[in-house]
């Protein structure tokens, strides 16, 4: 798989993997150097700035990239940079909710039916 290029186009942890593997070729820094001094996750308000800024100027975000955001920051995207979410984008538990929902529609329509309490 190809490594992404740009921070806003990768999830929280690629980001976190990025600056790490960044630090340790750079600065010749031991992986464990580098954890203990930015334990992970420890880039995550650094990654948000990344895609905010991305999204300002109009890049469109990748629906994993969506999915790591948390309710917060997809509803600040969602309000202020609209054209930055893909048209048929779903968070993730609507998605399930689709899914749970067709499989129930599935289960009624070989006769299972709905079992009822």
């Amino acid at each position: 798989m190809e490594q992404p290029r740009e921070p806003w186009d990768m999830t929280p942890n690629q980001y976190d993997r990025y600056i790490t593997n960044f630090l340790v070729r750079e600065y010749g820094l031991t992986r464990a150097e580098v954890r203990s001094a930015y334990p992970p996750g420890s880039h995550r308000e650094r990654w948000w700035q990344e895609v905010l800024e991305a999204t300002a100027r109009g890049a469109v975000l990748r629906p994993v990239v969506l999915d790591r955001l948390t309710d917060g920051e997809y509803l600040r995207i969602a309000h202020d940079y609209r054209s930055a979410l893909p048209q048929s984008y779903m968070r993730p538990a609507i998605r399930k909710m689709n899914r749970e929902y067709s499989a129930e529609m599935r289960r009624i329509r070989r006769g299972e039916g709905r079992t009822c309490a």
